[in-house]
C-alpha cells in the first residue's frame, strides 16, 4: 500500500484555486466548499478553514446532510487546532446516523485530549476557581 503524502504548497495552491473555482462556479454545492475546508485543515491553515465552514454553516444549515458536514468539519478544524472545547459541541450536534458514529469517536479523542492535557499541565487546574483557601485544613 502507498504511503500518502501530503501535497507541497504549489499543488495545495493549485487545488486550492481548483475548489475555488468549483464553488464560484456552483454555489449552491456544498461538497466543494467541504473539499477546501478539509484541504485548508490539512494545510494548518485553521483560520481560513473555520471562516469557510462557518459560512457554509451558515449557508447549508437547513441541508442535510450538509449542515451535519459542516458541524462536523468545524469540530475537525477546532480539534485539529487543539481546541478541544470548541470542537466538542459541534461534534455533539451531529444528528445525521452516517455522521454520528464518527462524531461520537472524535468527542471521545477530544475529551481524551483535554484530560491529557489538563493531568500534564503545570497549572493547578483549581487555582482561581474557588474564593475559598482550603491549604490550612
Amino acid at each position: 500500500m502507498a504511503k500518502q503524502t501530503r501535497p507541497d504548497k504549489a499543488a495545495q495552491q493549485a487545488l486550492v484555486h481548483e475548489l475555488v473555482g468549483k464553488i464560484d462556479a456552483r454555489p449552491e454545492d456544498y461538497h466543494a466548499y467541504y473539499d477546501l475546508t478539509v484541504l485548508l485543515t490539512a494545510g494548518k491553515d485553521y483560520e481560513q478553514a473555520e471562516a469557510l465552514a462557518m459560512k457554509a454553516l451558515g449557508k447549508f444549515e437547513s441541508q442535510q446532510p450538509a449542515g451535519d458536514l459542516f458541524r462536523y468539519a468545524l469540530g475537525n478544524v477546532y480539534y485539529q487546532a487543539e481546541m478541544y472545547d470548541k470542537a466538542l459541541p459541534f461534534y455533539q450536534q451531529i444528528t445525521d446516523p452516517k455522521l454520528k458514529t464518527d462524531a461520537y469517536m472524535m468527542s471521545g479523542q477530544a475529551l481524551r485530549s483535554c484530560l491529557r492535557s489538563l493531568l500534564t499541565s503545570k497549572q493547578d487546574p483549581y487555582k482561581g476557581h474557588s474564593n475559598h483557601d482550603f491549604t490550612g485544613i
